[in-house]
């Protein structure tokens, strides 16, 4: 059985199927395995797990118990075993972390750049935020969680559908393609003559966030302080 560390982890690599036949001999590896490692989280690779049977899945429920406070990851997991995961509520009671489709920004048009990512368009009503190198994946899950559930409670934002990544393993979410956007700062250095025109729009979409009662839905934090202190910042200095 290959076996790695990673971080305070240790990482077991699943191969093909696990069934009856073979479930046995992966227990007693296991039990080889795990008290070696004890107080560590258990994290199964399973990019290359092709199938799982009942006797899998209660092999997997042995390992939590073993593990008590510890926690047990099972990532990259195909569409095809995270449906059996699902269907058995297994979701529920385990972590389990699908496998990230891979997309190709090769010749892709960049609609947008920022310090830590760029944007593609990848499809004729979709984009793809790709984050820079060292963005932590849970950072980006974030945001994308966070997109959704501002979508769900009424604020104008474009939905995200997808968390993929690249073949050099840069990861991204994408959205759907908001035609003839634009950040507000270009906006107006392009339509200076629509100044009062854009900031309406701009006042009413802040007066839109700030009216909606987010408590329902949990997960956003306050950025009081934060503006306050960028505010602060923009203040023009009293002349003596």
């Amino acid at each position: 059985m290959k076996t790695a560390r990673e971080n305070n982890a240790f990482i077991v690599f699943l191969e093909g199927e696990i069934n009856a036949q073979n479930v046995s001999v992966l227990q007693s590896e296991l039990e080889k395995i795990l008290p070696a490692n004890s107080g560590e989280d258990i994290i199964l690779e399973a990019k290359k797990l092709t199938y799982i049977s009942s006797a899998g899945l209660r092999l997997l429920l042995w390992i939590k118990k073993r593990l008590g406070n510890n926690n047990l990851i099972i990532r990259n997991v195909s569409k095809d075993i995270y449906d059996i995961f699902e269907m058995t509520k297994f979701t529920a009671l385990l972590q389990v972390e699908k496998a990230l489709r891979e997309i190709d920004v090769q010749g892709a048009q960049v609609v947008g750049k920022g310090r830590s990512s760029t944007v593609y368009r990848i499809g004729h009503e979709t984009i793809v935020k790709l984050y820079a190198a060292g963005v932590p994946l849970a950072k980006i899950k974030q945001e994308m969680d966070l997109a959704q559930k501002a979508f769900v409670i009424g604020i104008p934002t474009a939905i995200s559908y997808d968390l993929v990544k690249t073949a050099d393993d840069s990861y991204g979410v994408v959205f759907e393609m908001l035609d003839n956007a634009d950040t507000v700062g270009r906006t107006i250095t392009a339509h200076p003559e629509q100044f009062d025109d854009i900031m309406e729009k701009f006042v009413t979409v802040y007066k839109t966030m700030h009216d909606t009662d987010i408590k329902v839905m949990g997960g956003f934090a306050s950025l009081k302080d934060t503006w306050n202190k960028w505010a602060e910042g923009m203040e023009i200095p009293a002349s003596k």
